[in-house]
């Protein structure tokens, strides 16, 4: 969420948390200002959602099988292009 309008609405009005992904630490900061401001006008407590900027999430059963994961993404990566 957090791309348009109503993905901050939906956010503000439903998430417990969001990954997002700003421009710079300003944008970032305007960001948690506007959902955490449209949490507490509807009524709801800002502390209860976090806000994870940049945040990139690998699951497994094991720590090990996580790590795995994320190898063979970043295997299928051209870093020249990524750049």
């Amino acid at each position: 969420a957090g791309a348009s309008d109503a993905g901050r609405r939906l956010a503000s009005e439903t998430a417990e948390a969001v990954f997002t992904a700003q421009s710079d630490l300003e944008a970032g900061r305007e960001f948690y200002k506007d959902v955490k401001g449209r949490m507490a006008a509807i009524g709801r407590d800002p502390e209860h959602m976090k806000i994870l900027p940049a945040c990139f999430v690998v699951v497994g059963e094991t720590v090990e099988e996580a790590r795995e994961k994320r190898a063979r993404l970043d295997g299928l990566v051209d870093y020249a292009n990524a750049i």
